[in-house]
């Protein structure tokens, strides 16, 4: 079946709380093909200390609705911002919108704030949004939702299978593929940890290519500890909310050991789970690729690299679009809603059937 090359704008800011990467491709659901406009928008101080101190502190029992509010404007207002200064508004036919995670329990609920029905107006251009209520309706965790896509990168880039993409955001996630099966699941802590640490005693946003932590000693029995959590005695698919490993960051953070021995077991924490994962998966990997900002941290790709014994790989498409993958994966998932086409499946989020992602607004038959 042919499937109609839209363009549009994919639009993402994730659990990192830096900013809002956007990029402007052309997709039918099927392929994607990039057009070389991307843009990134810093979120102001003031605006990361807003979020965070929110996110933090949310709780669905306990929610202040106004305050709720008053955030949900605030992301609603800072997308509408990056939109308008990327420019680029007249040529696209929709709008894909991710959002800003606050908070995810996996099966129950997973709530992004920011207002896809305002932004549509506001711009006078189809928005899809939402993406996570279907999935979870339908008996899957609602994370993660980027396989379907990485299995378009590894077929577009035809790597070697069994292959597997390891993005490193704030939460860790793999994806499967070996020709008949995808599988996917958060593996543990990405750079969350890590940047939380950096953040709140030094005030920097992150360790550059991991050289503090390359200084320090990771301290075994914090890691052996932190490996019993329950959460990797589960099979996949599982996901994870950004507060999960609050406790043992803080016992850490606590502890009496020096910054840069923090920063390391901080670092091992990512690593070791990693690992943990990829032992999950039903055949040896072939090739690994490493995509999100965790790339960028070459202690943690040589570690990674050490404990795996597969080389581990930096996309080979770096210098295309690695900052803005996530954007470009939530715009491939918007092509897949307008052509009603499946994201996720039993084996990538638990879903009892392949559930096509994603609400649209306003309500359109035909792009």
């Amino acid at each position: 079946m042919n499937y109609k090359y839209l363009n549009i704008l994919g639009s993402m800011s994730g659990t990192s709380l830096d900013g809002i990467d956007l990029c402007l491709v052309r997709s039918n659901g099927i392929n994607l093909k990039r057009l070389n406009k991307n843009f990134y928008k810093e979120f102001n101080q003031k605006t990361k200390n807003i979020l965070t101190d929110f996110i933090d502190n949310f709780s669905i029992k306990k929610s202040d609705f106004k305050y709720f509010k008053e955030v949900n404007t605030l992301v609603t207002k800072e997308y509408i911002t990056a939109i308008s200064e990327f420019n680029i508004i007249e040529d696209c036919d929709l709008i894909s919108f991710h959002g800003q995670t606050i908070f995810h329990n996996p099966k129950k609920e997973s709530i992004q704030i920011g207002d896809g029905k305002f932004i549509s107006k506001y711009f006078k251009k189809p928005v899809v949004y939402n993406f996570r209520d279907n999935d979870i309706k339908n008996g899957g965790e609602g994370a993660p939702i980027s396989p379907i896509y990485h299995k378009f990168l590894i077929e577009n880039y035809k790597l070697e299978l069994p292959s597997c993409i390891l993005n490193i955001g704030g939460i860790s996630n793999l994806t499967y593929w070996d020709g008949k099966l995808l599988i996917a699941f958060d593996t543990g802590p990405g750079n969350l940890l890590v940047n939380k640490f950096m953040n709140e005693r030094f005030k920097e946003k992150y360790d550059k290519n991991g050289v503090l932590a390359s200084k320090g000693t990771t301290n075994s029995a914090f890691c052996k500890n932190f490996l019993r959590n329950k959460f990797f005695l589960k099979n996949f698919p599982k996901s994870l909310d950004s507060k999960y490993f609050q406790n043992d960051y803080q016992k850490v953070f606590n502890s009496n050991l020096s910054d840069i021995d923090k920063m390391s077991t901080f670092l091992d924490f990512t690593i070791y789970s990693i690992q943990k994962g990829i032992n999950l998966l039903p055949q040896k990997i072939k090739s690994l690729v490493v995509v999100g900002g965790g790339s960028h941290n070459l202690e943690l790709i040589k570690r990674l690299g050490d404990v795996l014994e597969i080389q581990v790989t930096k996309n080979k498409w770096e210098k295309e679009i690695n900052n803005f993958l996530e954007a470009e994966m939530i715009a491939y998932l918007g092509a897949r809603k307008i052509h009603d086409l499946p994201s996720t499946f039993l084996q990538t989020t638990g879903t009892k059937i392949p559930t096509v992602l994603g609400s649209i607004y306003p309500i359109i038959k035909n792009l």
